[in-house]
């Protein structure tokens, strides 16, 4: 049972100096249907403050009412007898929840109501991403000389100058000829004459059945007649055909080969007689080789070098939007958080408030290579943590594999990186006493002691080089006739190098 107190205030007619008032207080006691209890948070069990109560009858009357400081509520049925009832809570941030139950006349029903706190949805434009890092090619290219011993080879000279020549004489066998008896075919034609037999038919009818006929009101049986053919004999007729036969006989024919045959090995096709006139045939080469020396000399390889290789640019960057969406009347703000180890993340802000769907941008640049994971955290206006959310990123770096290639580009005397040479060129003016004998006593004792000197007016070799030889001559200011490969004749060579040797001796002296 509950009491119920009340004050009721009567006013009497009004005086004309003012009002007369009278207050009565009274207590009811009467029976009444009271559902009440709290609303808790289905997370933390905390309670609900401010959450709406709203319990409709089946009666169809409607009660409400608001949660304190605890989280309770009471609903008070005015309406006696046993009832059905439907409890609608919702509060800020919560997900709405209906409850139903009955309650029995006078009864106190106590209800613990729990409700899904779900403030906001959050999430990403995009959950997965991939980034390659780029890389930067570098070509580098080059030249180098690697030397070693090489021989050439040259000619040999006669004391003329003139080259050595051998004669070889090179007589090869390159093929043979025979005549080989062979048995040929001729084709005769001729006529004879064919018989051969055709037979003969007659046409003949039989009853080959019987069928009733109907005359008047009478039937009759009427005979079928059919025809057939009966062979009665052959025939001989008479043609003419042309036929054809091979007729063998021998002759002889002309066979060549560029090696030698078979039979030459093995005598008893010989002495069968079917091959006769065996010859051979020859070539005769005469060649003149001529005559060579080999010196050796140190060349460069000459090669062209380069290659290609690549380094890592700086990472690039992936962008999603973050998507938070209210829900259940919140309008409060909310923080994010961003959680990862291999991942810089920057957010266009960290705090969003709204009324509305609020954005914004995470952008994600990696540190190395790999499949990073990045949690994104949503935190109320309280530092509740509500929703969390994951970015999957795969990072990966490659660099192609180095190129390099070197090639040969010719092989030189010297190495390609030293200086040119610088030829000086030298001209003497001599007097000659052109009243010098060759048979002379004198001369031939100055040519004697002045011969040491002979060897710089010769020709000189260079020691080489990837053409050949090249000769080398003293330059004087006086014509002297030259062969026709440019080099000077061998008899006013000799002339010169005794003036040479002439001149020192009597400088000497």
């Amino acid at each position: 049972m509950i009491c119920l107190a009340f004050t009721l205030t009567l006013i009497a007619p009004a005086a004309a100096e003012g009002l007369n008032r009278r207050e009565i207080q009274f207590t009811i006691e009467r029976n009444l249907t009271v559902i009440w209890g709290e609303v808790v948070d289905a997370d933390t069990g905390r309670p609900v403050v401010g959450a709406i109560v709203a319990a409709e009858m089946d009666t169809g009357s409607k009660y409400q009412a608001r949660t304190d400081a605890n989280g309770q509520f009471m609903i008070m049925v005015a309406e006696d007898g046993d009832h059905n009832y439907t409890l609608n809570i919702a509060a800020t941030g919560y997900d709405p929840k209906a409850v139903s139950g009955s309650v029995k006349f006078g009864e106190n029903k106590h209800l613990t109501i729990e409700l899904k706190y779900n403030p906001f949805d959050l999430q990403l434009s995009e959950s997965y991403g991939s980034l390659t890092r780029g890389y930067m090619a570098y070509s580098y290219a080059g030249r180098r000389s690697v030397p070693f011993l090489a021989q050439r080879t040259v000619p040999v000279l006669d004391e003329k100058g003139n080259p050595v020549y051998d004669v070889i004489e090179e007589r090869t066998v390159t093929g043979y000829t025979w005549e080989e008896r062979i048995t040929v075919y001729r084709t005769e034609t001729y006529t004879v004459r064919v018989s051969y037999p055709v037979p003969m038919y007659r046409t003949e009818t039989y009853v080959s059945g019987w069928t009733w006929a109907k005359f008047g009101w009478l039937y009759l049986p009427v005979p079928v007649y059919s025809t057939r053919q009966v062979f009665v004999g052959y025939s001989v007729r008479y043609t003419t055909q042309t036929l054809t036969r091979r007729v063998p006989y021998e002759t002889w024919v002309v066979r060549s080969s560029s090696t030698k045959p078979d039979f030459l090995n093995d005598p008893a096709k010989l002495r069968e007689g079917n091959i006769r006139n065996v010859k051979e045939i020859y070539t005769v080469t005469l060649r003149q080789v001529p005559r060579t020396r080999v010196e050796t000399y140190t060349a460069y390889r000459i090669y062209n070098y380069g290659g290609t290789y690549y380094t890592f640019l700086p990472w690039g960057s992936k962008q999603t939007t973050v998507i938070v969406t209210p829900r259940n009347g919140y309008t409060g703000s909310v923080l994010l958080i961003t959680e990862s180890s291999g991942l810089e993340a920057l957010l266009g802000t960290t705090e969003l408030g709204f009324s509305s769907v609020a954005t914004t941008t995470l952008t994600l640049t990696p540190r190395y290579a790999a499949t990073h994971v990045l949690n994104l955290m949503a935190l109320d206006s309280g530092g509740r943590l509500v929703r969390t959310c994951s970015y999957r990123l795969d990072a990966m770096e490659t660099l192609p594999s180095p190129e390099s290639w070197e090639r040969y580009v010719w092989t030189a005397r010297e190495p390609d990186y030293m200086p040119a040479t610088i030829v000086n060129t030298r001209i003497y003016t001599e007097e000659i006493n052109t009243q010098i004998k060759s048979e002379s006593v004198e001369f031939e004792i100055l040519l004697s002691k002045g011969e040491k000197f002979f060897s710089k007016l010769g020709p000189i070799y260079d020691g080489g080089s990837v053409g050949g030889p090249m000769t080398q001559f003293w330059t004087v200011n006086i014509q002297q006739p030259v062969r026709p490969d440019g080099t000077l004749n061998y008899i006013n060579q000799k002339a010169w190098e005794m003036v040479y040797g002439i001149l020192q001796f009597a400088n000497d002296q």
